[in-house]
């Protein structure tokens, strides 16, 4: 390949020469018997100065340059990286940066990726007992809730010793007035009304509370000292220990909470 090259080279300059025979006869004198010629014109530029000449050197030489890079093995160096992981320059940029004082490396911890500890670190939480009550219902205060149970715990009281229905419906839900029927009539058969005092709430507090779809639901432990008789009597000191079951539906724009059940105790004397 290198020797047709040559050979081309040398074939283009040699026509070039032949291109002008002028040059030639311009040597040698005129023969006697010749007629005399007349003289050529003159040429404004040789062969040598014309444009054309370097513009075939230059395409001459860009032809030999692939010819030899294509057939003699001359490679450019291949780059090591693996494709797909090659940096560019914003990598490059971010890997010279000084790193920031004010944020925290990224460490791991137990051997578990980064990645899955901020999944998981963004992944809702589940709540549960008041929590859950709080975040559904932002109102909701656990301080001012106990005080509304200590006085509805007077008010049932007071409404049970006088029979009235309609005072202890306002409190409790339809299935425990149905519950504390028979004993409001067991006392309208013997013609007598119960009489229960209470002095004092000794203990109060949440025992238990979830949500049953939109309805909160709160089991409340009460430990109070009273009185239970019937009429005029009353009877000795107790210590009566009751768990309410109260319940609201957080779509309702009623705040009361509604008495479902009574769980009592047995009596300490």
């Amino acid at each position: 390949m290198a020797r047709i090259f040559i050979r081309l080279t040398l074939s283009h300059f040699k026509g070039a020469a032949h291109t002008h025979p002028h040059k030639k006869l311009c040597a040698h004198t005129t023969p006697p018997h010749a007629k005399p010629q007349a003289p050529l014109p003159k040429r404004g530029k040789t062969l040598h100065t014309r444009p054309m000449y370097w513009l075939d050197l230059l395409i001459i030489l860009a032809i030999g340059i692939f010819v030899a890079t294509r057939f003699f093995g001359f490679k450019l160096p291949d780059d090591p990286t693996p494709k797909g992981k090659r940096e560019g320059w914003k990598d490059l940029i971010d890997k010279l940066q000084p790193p920031n004082p004010h944020q925290p490396a990224e460490q791991k911890s137990d051997g578990i990726p980064l990645e899955t500890q901020k999944a998981a670190a963004k992944k809702p939480v589940k709540l549960t007992g008041l929590a859950a009550i709080k975040e559904a219902d932002p109102g909701f205060e656990e301080a001012t809730f106990l005080h509304g149970v200590e006085k509805a715990y007077h008010y049932f009281y007071e409404s049970w010793n006088a029979q009235d229905e309609e005072a202890l419906a306002h409190l409790a839900s339809p299935q425990l007035m149905e519950n504390l029927a028979p004993q409001m009539e067991d006392f309208e058969t013997r013609d007598t009304i119960p009489n229960v005092a209470v002095e004092k709430i000794t203990h109060l507090r949440i025992e238990s509370a979830r949500l049953a779809g939109r309805t909160a639901i709160i089991e409340v432990s009460i430990t109070a000292k009273q009185r239970e008789g019937e009429g005029t009597k009353t009877g000795p000191l107790q210590t009566v220990t009751q768990t309410w079951v109260l319940a609201r539906p957080l779509t309702s724009s009623d705040p009361n909470w509604e008495l479902a059940n009574i769980k009592r105790d047995a009596l300490d004397a």
